[in-house]
């Protein structure tokens, strides 16, 4: 049975912030400078969400064209189903599709 409470003892973590930078000991041009991960973060963010919406905006026009192409090939067949029958079974599709086209 447990005498004490559960969380008496919780384990703390260190909040990682911002480094402050420091003025350079050094006037050496070549020198490299320490990397900032949350700077890299923040330069990357805006990029990463111009891809994201770049490749949102191509997906849902792709699915656009699929479906009206879909449609356009439903019409054109609509049309070379309802000329067969106009002209007789013994019309070529083929036909009907060289005279849809004029």
């Amino acid at each position: 049975m447990v005498t004490g409470l559960i969380n008496a003892n919780p384990v703390i973590h260190e909040k990682k912030e911002r480094r402050v930078r420091q003025a350079p000991e050094t006037t050496d041009e070549n020198a490299a400078e320490p990397i900032d991960q949350l700077e890299i973060f923040d330069i990357l963010l805006p990029v990463f969400h111009i891809f994201m919406s770049c490749s949102l905006l191509f997906c849902c026009a792709l699915f656009i064209w699929s479906c009206l192409s879909l449609s356009f090939s439903c019409v054109c067949l609509n049309i070379l189903t309802s000329y067969q029958r106009y002209k007789g079974p013994r019309a070529s599709i083929l036909t009907g599709a060289a005279e849809c086209g004029n």
